[in-house]
């Protein structure tokens, strides 16, 4: 990472703990079904990823971008580790996916991540499957979003 970078990334503001977490992270507990998101409801908060980077929209731009290209591979390997039951790939690929969310400011996408993670980490099979389903489904609507907002 170079100098510049360093100036503009401040790891604190983009992975908040829970004491200075913006009030919107802290939602009820989500629904095992399906998201029933409407196609334009917005499953990321562009004003609260800001907030985490002193405004810089270049920055989350390419938080964005790197987003996109890094998922798609944790998702592949969060897909294997339902296919062959395998709680532990789950809940590393899904805690992974997690942080990327919370930095660019996909709160709901984020929580899903949380749940799915919570389950693979109590192996809990009856829940995996459903929220597994629920976060596929919002992660493609998020990444449709991303692409329309952010691609070039």
């Amino acid at each position: 990472m170079d100098s510049h970078s360093n100036n503009r990334f401040n790891r604190h503001r983009l992975f908040p703990t829970s004491k200075n977490m913006p009030q919107e992270y802290f939602v009820p507990a989500l629904s095992t079904q399906p998201s029933a998101h409407a196609p334009d409801q917005n499953l990321y908060n562009a004003a609260t990823a800001l907030s985490m980077l002193d405004g810089d929209m270049g920055l989350l731009q390419e938080l964005a971008l790197l987003f996109l290209a890094e998922t798609p591979a944790r998702m592949k390997q969060l897909r294997q580790g339902i296919a062959t039951q395998d709680s532990e790939r789950i809940h590393h690929n899904a805690h992974a996916i997690k942080g990327s969310l919370g930095a660019i400011g996909a709160l709901q996408v984020m929580l899903s991540a949380q749940a799915l993670e919570k389950a693979a980490r109590a192996a809990n099979w009856q829940l995996l499957l459903p929220l597994t389903q629920r976060f596929e489904s919002e992660y493609n609507q998020l990444c449709t979003q991303l692409h329309q907002t952010f691609s070039e």
